[in-house]
């Protein structure tokens, strides 16, 4: 039998596994910006050859996906990474939230996107609760 680990050990562990997930998410992110660029540059030099629509078409799909598939990743990036808190008198915080939120066209990034954002609410000291499709945060006014 293999003794038991402990929860400190297991913690390490997942942080570890997570911050060489979040470096090879931003590796392949990059690669991804990289493969666009050259189906951009393909999809122009189509544009000028008057290739048939259907071939243009196609790469413009292709950069979508790579698009969106890089997109997707960030969010990985950016939930990987640890939340830094600058607190700013009027800061539209509302707002902040629907920036971390948006890209909702991208169901496959959606939980992740809203759980981005609701990290971004406990770390200011909110509470994020849901039910059903709707969401709820609280936050507090100010600090006491």
């Amino acid at each position: 039998m293999k003794p038991l680990k402990t929860e400190l050990q297991d913690a390490e562990t997942l942080r570890d596994l997570g911050s060489a997930s979040v470096q090879i998410v931003h590796d392949l992110k990059n690669q991804l910006n990289g493969l666009k660029l050259y189906a951009t540059f393909l999809r122009k030099r189509l544009e000028k050859a008057g290739r048939p629509e259907d071939e243009q078409e196609t790469v413009s799909k292709l950069i979508s996906g790579l698009e969106r598939a890089a997109a997707d990743m960030n969010v990985l990036v950016r939930y990987g990474r640890s939340v830094e808190l600058r607190r700013q008198p009027g800061t539209d915080l509302a707002r902040l939230l629907a920036d971390a939120a948006e890209g909702a066209p991208f169901e496959t990034a959606t939980g992740l996107r809203m759980a981005l954002a609701a990290r971004i609410v406990r770390a200011h000291g909110g509470e994020v609760s849901h039910e059903g499709g709707r969401i709820r945060a609280r936050l507090p006014l100010r600090e006491d």
